[in-house]
């Protein structure tokens, strides 16, 4: 497994915000959980973003039973380790016992957000392979470099409020509120909130999930974040509410491209998984690689001795094998199944998705701008710069920059932002290359 040796951490922008006299809007402790020609680009300077130019990131609109729907399912998601999984703050989730709501992790060094990157499906066929990443990785640990982290697949606040709203952007609370169609509201009061409005304070950002009345009266707030060690969905009085809002310096936005629903809500579960309890891959089922990497093949029945690898219907090998591991090297982009055999019997099969991800880069003449070039057989997302000791820029890529391959920035040579990646945007998730020094 290629190792990464880079933090990505996101600078937050100092943004200023004015203090209403009104009630405002966030952390009381008394509170339950619901069960239930060439164009530069500076990232840090979204207010020039539009939906446009990000036409792939956005939904044209989302209803806002959608959006709760969304939430709902990441509070609620209910996992059981087989091991002990690494949790944040130095601990682990507890082997055969169920953990509630997606796990916080700071993934920014992998890009491994559930479910922006890494689908629900496959995460749960992850904690059903005891010999995963999920529990052979700890990403707080060396050779790791990440921070308020541990879980290989997990979510923050950001990535979480962002995903249930149908926004595919980068790690960062700020960028959120900076997208063009994201509004601060007019009135900061808490009777003015609706439901799936923003609360955001420099460095957290959640959304409202639920407001309740009675008889014409707001008695309790519900708010969906991704906070401490899961996504959770947590209940306020009115007081507790205001208090929160209050304590915090929280700011409410409101989304614009929410239609809001006039039919009643009817919250789903996820659907069932039949797992495939023969082999999966070691990052679960329909999970992307790097052409580069080595891909692992976790097997958990011995009565069979032949493993069979395919590409679309062409068969691409077929070998015996011993032990609980088959392992495959410098596969061809594409999507691939593979299944066990023995005569003419064979088990179902598990997919995974290989990608090329070259990545490189030169200087301008003037030594003033960085040329990032790429080529890959997905789409690509977004180039990043950053360095080891946490900061990074992001720069969304217009479909010019992806038609020629190459996106231009603003960068010196005595800049601390050192190393370079492209997120690029697979058939089954997301995937970065090996982060490449600029030198």
């Amino acid at each position: 497994m290629q190792l990464f040796l880079v933090v990505w951490l996101f600078a937050l922008c100092d943004l200023s915000f004015a203090q209403s006299p009104e009630e405002k809007l966030v952390h009381s402790t008394d509170v339950s959980v619901s069960d239930k020609s060439v164009e530069m680009v500076d990232s840090t300077k979204f207010e020039g973003w539009s939906s446009a130019d990000l036409e792939p990131m956005f939904m044209d609109s989302i209803t806002s039973n959608e959006v709760i729907q969304r939430a709902y399912q990441m509070a609620s998601v209910r996992w059981t380790p087989l091991k002990p999984v690494p949790k944040r703050g130095n601990s682990y989730y507890s082997a055969n016992k169920t953990a509630t709501g997606v796990p916080y992790s700071s993934v920014k060094e992998l890009n491994t957000y559930l479910f922006q990157d890494v689908s629900y499906y496959t995460f749960m066929t992850a904690v059903h392979n005891p010999e995963s990443v999920l529990y052979s990785e700890n990403i707080s640990q060396p050779p790791y470099c990440g921070t308020n982290c541990a879980t290989y697949y997990g979510a923050v606040c950001s990535s979480s409020v962002a995903w249930v709203l149908g926004i595919d952007i980068p790690y960062s609370s700020s960028s959120i509120i900076k997208l063009p169609d994201i509004k601060k509201l007019e009135y900061q009061i808490v009777d003015s909130l609706k439901i799936c409005d923003i609360l955001w304070k420099s460095g957290h950002v959640q959304m409202i999930y639920d407001v309740k009345y009675r008889e014409d009266t707001l008695y309790r707030i519900s708010t969906f974040e991704t906070s401490g060690t899961n996504a959770h969905i947590r209940n306020y009085s009115k007081k507790q509410f205001l208090n929160m809002w209050n304590a915090g310096g929280y700011v409410g936005y409101r989304y614009n491209k929410v239609i809001y629903s006039t039919e009643p809500l009817s919250l789903q579960e996820w659907d069932s998984i039949i797992y495939n309890d023969y082999l999966c891959p070691s990052k679960g089922d329909k999970a992307v690689y790097r052409s580069t990497d080595t891909i692992t093949i976790n097997i958990f029945d011995s009565t069979y001795y032949q493993i069979v690898l395919s590409k679309d219907t062409t068969l691409v090998a077929s070998d015996e094998y011993t032990g609980n591991i088959h392992q495959y090297y410098e596969l061809q982009p594409g999507i691939y199944t593979v299944f066990l055999q023995r005569e003419a019997e064979r088990t179902a099969s598990v997919s995974f998705e290989v990608v090329t991800t070259n990545v490189s880069y030169s200087w301008s003449d003037d030594g003033k701008n960085l040329i990032v070039y790429f080529d890959s057989s997905a789409k690509p997302k977004y180039a990043a710069l950053c360095n080891s000791t946490g900061a990074s820029r992001y720069y969304p890529l217009s479909e010019i920059d992806r038609k020629r391959g190459f996106i231009t920035i603003p960068q010196s040579k005595n800049s601390t932002l050192r190393y370079c990646k492209v997120i690029f945007k697979g058939e089954y998730g997301s995937i970065i290359n090996v982060p490449i020094l600029v030198e």
